[in-house]
């Protein structure tokens, strides 16, 4: 996680040559993800997390976690209310997303939901006790 530029770079020449590949999908998800954390590319990000969105399968334990991402990414940009419907679509899919419980604690902070945002940090470090060591490093923090 500390080589982010590295491994975007090693994704976008992977991506290219592998269209085809049944782990293109995944490779998209990682490389939006990966942006989203550097903040950077954040219109490229979106294009990547859509694309993955509209490809996968829904009924897949990990789409909840794209749809995660894609709320990190609203986030970033100051959309806080898509980030939350995105946040709360996750929730729908799995209740104990301590990622989507964060991040959406997160959004409701920005939107000065305080009583909103300390229930669902509360709640997402119940599940995960060092949930929010993943989103610090990256200036995600209350």
């Amino acid at each position: 996680m500390h080589r982010l530029p590295e491994v975007i770079a090693q994704l976008t020449l992977w991506i290219q040559y592998h269209g085809d590949d049944s782990r293109w999908v995944g490779a998209l998800r990682e490389r939006c993800l990966s942006r989203v954390l550097l903040d950077q590319d954040l219109p490229d990000a979106l294009s990547d997390c859509n694309t993955v969105l509209r490809r996968g399968d829904k009924k897949d334990a990990n789409y909840s976690q794209v749809l995660v991402d894609r709320g990190l990414l609203r986030l970033r940009q100051g959309s806080y209310d898509k980030a939350i419907s995105d946040f709360d679509d996750a929730l729908k899919m799995s209740p104990k997303n301590a990622r989507a419980l964060y991040a959406r604690g997160l959004a409701k902070a920005r939107k000065n939901q305080v009583a909103d945002s300390q229930a669902d940090l509360a709640a997402a470090t119940a599940i995960e006790p060092k949930v929010a060591e993943n989103f610090e490093p990256f200036g995600l923090y209350p």
